[in-house]
């Protein structure tokens, strides 16, 4: 059975401003990443795929962004995934991306955490979050009703 996931994407406020001397943040979509069973939470930080595509650090992120740069369009929003600790807010990078065709609204995450016990991967809808508060995700992509979260 595929675990449930539920992902909620945020519009970054803070696009285009500094964050220090000729440093803009240039993530369009904040996202949070949380899987049930087992209990992980993890961050993506959306960019545009051509933006994206220059951050690879590791000899795994490079294997993987070969590995998918010819099936991401120029408009796709990319993103690493990181693992979060609420209680230590240590933020850990894993292997795995994040991908949303905003044309098909889909939201393609991959995960492979085995500290965690998650390696999988799942195709998402992508709908217009209903809730309005201030601090209501814009987006939301899940596999389950959040109700019973």
């Amino acid at each position: 059975m595929e675990k449930e996931i539920a992902v909620r994407l945020f519009e970054n406020k803070k696009l285009g401003t500094t964050y220090g001397k000729g440093l803009y943040r240039s993530a369009v979509l904040n996202a949070s990443v949380e899987i049930k069973d087992p209990h992980v939470k993890y961050l993506l930080d959306l960019y545009q795929f051509d933006r994206w595509q220059h951050t690879a650090n590791t000899d795994e992120q490079i294997a993987m962004l070969n590995e998918i740069s010819q099936y991401c369009s120029a408009s796709d929003l990319t993103s690493w995934i990181t693992r979060y600790n609420p209680a230590t807010k240590e933020k850990t990078p894993v292997q795995g991306v994040a991908i949303f065709d905003d044309k098909a609204n889909t939201l393609r995450v991959v995960v492979i955490d085995p500290d965690s016990g998650v390696e999988d991967s799942w195709l998402l809808p992508v709908k217009a979050c209903s809730v309005t508060r201030s601090n209501s995700p814009s987006l939301i992509a899940t596999n389950t009703e959040l109700a019973s979260w």
